[in-house]
């Protein structure tokens, strides 16, 4: 190290040879301390700190409070921020947001000045991924006082305004019901260490579960009545919020009950805890890792061992009969499908229940630098001293490259053969406002989120306005050539109607799950559909009257389909689900067998051709062998490294199929 530097509140200090300094403050407050220190390539390394200077005189703590929006309030749009951060004697106030239960505060507004019941700050849940989040207000004053206000908000819809999302599915291993799948997904909303760095992650790392405070926290035990008649009552003295929220952004909501929650004659000393769906949620949840009964102690529930009763595993169970396993910590543990076969996520690689898996390897930071198949053949990632993930390369060899801006913003995709694939530009609020393609090509956007509206410019300069609902649905899409398409919805977001610019509507209906239970096309012509506790399709009725009907075993598995005209088609399944016979209604019989890992290994169709099937290790399909009586005709499917360039190219949008 050739030099070192230190700035207190933006003016010098000196240090002495072992880079000690001092700086007397003449006020009280909160100062940056600011250390730079250099080598002999001019490479400079640079720390902060904030310091805090009391006045020993202000014994009086601040206010802390925020009146709007009321606590578990769903928010859709920016949102004004109402409350209270007062003292005499105040240095400054802080909002920061965290994603609840993790604790990890993101500062989204501050001021220097008392405020009294009026704005503190805006919060901008548009560059935010849905699910539950933690507010804080923290109020300092000179004397050294900080006072903390906390509330929990939801937040979810579409209004999801300049973020750049993309995909890249590295590797899938095919398997009975549930493949293996290693999703690479990059948002530029997310500024946290994922598994491959800042902005990446697993996608099956946005399956989470939140909650706004421990489910035995915050009880009240209270008795009413006379010596006859005395009641005793169990009551919440905040709401107990659950939430699970999906890659696609859907939020699942649960609340926390007890049972009994009313008892005559003597305390409640023992209750049962569960976790109740609320109004748009069809799934079940569970605990795993606490028993359903806890202990009345004070203004808490605790478990067999005294503790404060804090799940931290839960089983979710889909309307479909799909179990998720959720860790309150490491999120997403495992999936099992409605035949049993089951998924396991581990910071190691994800195993199949049939037999296979794929392994990670991480460096110390946590991010996965290699992933390796079944068949031994690898994925390496590598990352910048900044954190981000600047190279990967695949099986072939081929190698895609990144770069970024300095808040990690994703600009450019640089393909196998040294193209820039995509160019992203964005402002100084990290939204995207441009696209440029390997062509040079360039799609722009301007938006006015106050009036709810984008501006999309195409590769030809045409513009398209699109204007938004509070909750990000598109209400109306205006062309270039002024031509107007409009949009209705109901409460869930469910789209009602759609107006064609000559003035034709296009109608659905829903039931009280949100399954489409009609579709009228634009010349009035209506099809209908009826569905079971599963939400799959039981009838289907054309505008002719019509109808189809399809009926399912107790797991859901399709078994029989009776078409209008009442000839009927039968399925039949393994006990894994997949398809061995499929028989039309004139007995002509489609046969699959199938290997220990889901693969069709022989199929035999209805007119007696035989077709015999090999794969890899890693569910590659190697050879297909058609034998019609006598005769053998065998195809090999082994990709070449062109072949698989080529899917790659198709995959970042450089090639069309």
């Amino acid at each position: 190290m050739e030099h070192i530097s230190a700035e207190f509140n933006n003016q010098p200090v000196e240090l002495d040879e072992t880079g000690i300094g001092t700086f007397v403050a003449d006020t009280a407050g909160m100062f940056e301390v600011v250390a730079k220190a250099y080598d002999a390539a001019g490479n400079e390394g640079y720390a902060s700190k904030e310091l805090f200077v009391k006045e020993e005189g202000d014994k009086v703590p601040p206010e802390a409070f925020i009146e709007s929006p009321l606590e578990y309030t769903k928010i859709h749009e920016p949102v004004e921020i109402i409350g209270t951060a007062y003292d005499e004697n105040l240095v400054k106030y802080i909002l920061e947001y965290s994603q609840s239960g993790k604790d990890r505060y993101i500062k989204f507004a501050e001021g220097t000045k008392s405020v009294k019941n009026d704005v503190l700050g805006i919060f901008d849940p548009t560059m935010m991924r849905n699910g539950q989040y933690d507010i804080r207000l923290s109020v300092y004053d000179s004397g050294g006082y900080v006072s903390v206000y906390n509330v929990s908000y939801i937040v979810e819809g579409e209004m999801k305004v300049g973020n750049f999302t993309i995909s890249f599915e590295d590797l899938t291993v095919p398997m009975a019901g549930l493949p293996i799948s290693i999703a690479r997904n990059y948002d530029s909303r997310n500024k946290s260490k994922g598994d491959f760095g800042i902005g990446w992650s697993l996608e099956y790392k946005y399956v989470r579960i939140e909650q706004n405070m421990k489910p035995g926290e915050n009880w009240r035990h209270e008795e009413s009545g006379g010596v006859f008649s005395r009641v005793y009552n169990l009551y919440e003295i905040k709401p107990h919020n659950i939430t699970v929220t999906y890659p696609d952004g859907k939020v699942d909501e649960f609340r926390v009950a007890v049972s009994p929650s009313m008892q005559p004659f003597a305390p409640i000393q023992e209750v049962s805890v569960s976790f109740v769906a609320k109004k748009g949620t069809f799934s079940k949840l569970e605990a795993l890792d606490e028993d359903k009964v806890a202990y009345v102690v004070g203004n808490e529930l605790r478990n067999f061992d005294m503790e404060c009763y804090n799940p931290q595993r839960y089983k979710l169970t889909t309307r479909e009969g799909t179990v998720l396993i959720l860790n309150m910590n490491s999120g997403l543990e495992s999936v099992t499908d409605i035949n049993g076969n089951t998924i396991t996520y581990t910071k190691d690689g994800i195993t199949h229940s049939g037999g296979k898996s794929v392994t990670f390897e991480r460096d110390s930071e946590g991010r996965i630098t290699k992933i390796t198949e079944p068949m031994g053949n690898s994925i390496n990632y590598e990352y910048d001293y900044y954190g981000d993930l600047v190279k990967v390369t695949d099986q072939e060899g081929h190698v895609t490259r990144f770069t970024y801006n300095s808040n990690h913003g994703l600009i450019d995709i640089i393909d196998p053969r040294g193209v820039k694939a995509v160019r992203n530009e964005y402002d100084d609020d990290g939204r995207i406002i441009a696209h440029i393609d390997a062509e040079g090509n360039r799609i722009e956007y301007s938006r006015d989120i106050g009036a709810r509206q984008e501006i999309v410019t195409d590769r030809m300069g045409n513009v398209t306005v699109f204007s938004y609902d509070e909750k990000g649905n598109i209400l109306k899409k205006v062309d270039a050539m002024g031509n107007t398409t409009s949009y209705t919805y109901d409460e869930n977001g469910n789209m009602l109607t759609e107006t064609e610019p000559l003035g034709n509507t296009i109608t659905y209906t829903y039931d009280e799950n949100n399954n489409v239970t009609s579709f009228t096309d634009a010349m009035g012509n209506k099809t209908e559909y009826t569905y079971n506790a599963k939400g799959q399709v039981l009838t289907e009725t054309d505008p002719m009257g019509n109808t189809k009907i399809n009926e399912y075993d107790s797991k859901g598995n399709l078994i029989k389909v009776t078409n209008p005209l009442g000839n009927t088609t039968f399925f039949e399944y393994d006990s894994k689900g997949n398809l061995t016979k499929m028989t039309d209604s004139k007995g002509n019989t489609t046969s699959h067998t199938y290997d220990s890992y889901g693969n069709v290994i022989r199929k035999i169709s209805a007119d007696g051709t035989e077709t015999v099937y090999t794969y890899d290790s890693a569910g590659k399909c190697l050879t297909e062998t058609i034998k019609i009586g006598e005769e053998e005709i065998t195809q090999h499917m082994s990709m070449t490294k062109k072949d698989a360039l080529q899917k790659l190219l198709m995959h970042i949008g450089i090639l069309q199929p």
